[in-house]
């Protein structure tokens, strides 16, 4: 009987979220711990999980979207909306011209824990990001990114079996393209 109740309350939180979200995939794991606001602007893809303590801040015209098989570990922030702090003559909490900027997390990608992601990044499919990193600028996908701000450190994977990789998950990637841009940023 117990078995059944807890069935049927994983159901409900489900359909809960499925309703307030822009889009929330199935499979996908939120812990209720987490502090999400405007979830009409967020969606979330498959089998993707968001950790305890999180905070997810998204201020129109600005959205969330989360791929596939992404990890967000406890304590992370994602904030896309920020104040413009440049008017003189007024307190910056009364300007009304808010700078609200897109965040996307793509497939296959982890985010560490107490990491924070800042208004208007792109995080590649298959990037990983480490531990208490604040991320201000694209990460390149398949790459490791670190730091206070994050810089791409090293690649994921080995280079050669990344175009595996990328077969395997159906990648929307062309590989010759992000060799190019490897080779630019120093990875390879």
């Amino acid at each position: 009987m117990a078995c059944d109740v807890k069935t049927i309350f994983q159901k409900l939180i489900a359909n809960f979220h499925r309703n307030a979200f822009k889009h929330f995939g199935n499979g996908t794991k939120l812990n209720p711990t987490a502090s999400i606001h405007k979830k009409s602007l967020i969606s979330i893809g498959e089998n993707s999980f968001i950790g305890k303590w999180c905070h997810i801040s998204v201020v129109e015209p600005a959205y969330l979207k989360i791929g596939n098989y992404v990890g967000i570990s406890p304590y992370t922030k994602i904030l896309a909306g920020d104040r413009k702090l440049d008017v003189v003559g007024k307190y910056f909490m009364t300007i009304a011209e808010p700078i609200n900027l897109p965040v996307i997390i793509e497939d296959d990608t982890m985010i560490g824990m107490e990491s924070m992601i800042l208004k208007g990044v792109t995080i590649g499919e298959g990037a990983v990001i480490g531990a208490r990193s604040l991320v201000v600028k694209n990460i390149l996908p398949y790459s490791i990114a670190v730091g206070m701000p994050a810089r791409m450190v090293k690649l994921r994977f080995k280079w050669e079996d990344i175009p595996r990789h990328m077969d395997a998950i159906h990648s929307q990637y062309d590989i010759h393209r992000l060799k190019d841009e490897y080779k630019m940023a120093g990875l390879i």
